[in-house]
């Protein structure tokens, strides 16, 4: 801790309650631990609109900000659809915070992707009706399926095609140092 208060940081173990805490914050959040659940389904995109504005207070110039979905990965190693859900919708949720603050900004580029997938689910039968969903893995491990690439914002065409992941960090960079 001394470490952390040395190089101008605050700690918290409170996410969503680093916007009251001034200059840089690190927080760990024990809340995030175990897998989303109904209750928790919205801390994930709490947390990402907590650092976004926080973010902002803290800079003129702009800032970067990663959010990732962790557990989706977990859910796929241990093959468990109901978790592979909960986890992806709350996923979609920070994503739409993201996207929400980029459209009231104008000037936000919002990437989402997956540094690779895990499990490789398929869907082999489903029933609207019921809600009922047949869903297979076929691996408890990281598997070669392409995983796509998502731009939304300024710049937001630099993204387009195909290309190893290494390129996503490089385009980036390259367009932060504009």
């Amino acid at each position: 801790m001394a470490g952390i208060k040395a190089k101008g940081y605050s700690y918290s173990h409170d996410a969503l309650g680093t916007t009251a805490i001034p200059g840089k914050v690190i927080a760990i959040d024990q809340r995030m631990r175990p897998y989303a659940t109904e209750e928790t389904l919205d801390l994930l995109a709490d947390i990402t609109t907590e650092s976004i504005h926080k973010l902002q207070s803290l800079s003129r110039k702009g800032f970067f900000l990663m959010v990732e979905g962790a557990k989706i990965d977990y859910a796929g190693h241990s093959d468990c659809f109901p978790a592979s859900v909960i986890e992806q919708l709350a996923f979609d949720r920070a994503v739409a915070a993201a996207l929400r603050f980029a459209d009231e900004d104008g000037e936000t580029l919002v990437v989402v992707t997956a540094d690779h997938e895990t499990g490789g689910l398929t869907l082999l039968d489903g029933d609207l009706e019921s809600g009922h969903i047949l869903a297979v893995y076929n691996s408890d491990d990281h598997t070669p399926t392409v995983v796509p690439v998502f731009a939304y914002g300024p710049c937001s065409r630099e993204f387009m095609g195909t290309y190893m992941n290494v390129e996503i960090p490089r385009t980036i960079k390259k367009l932060v140092t504009k």
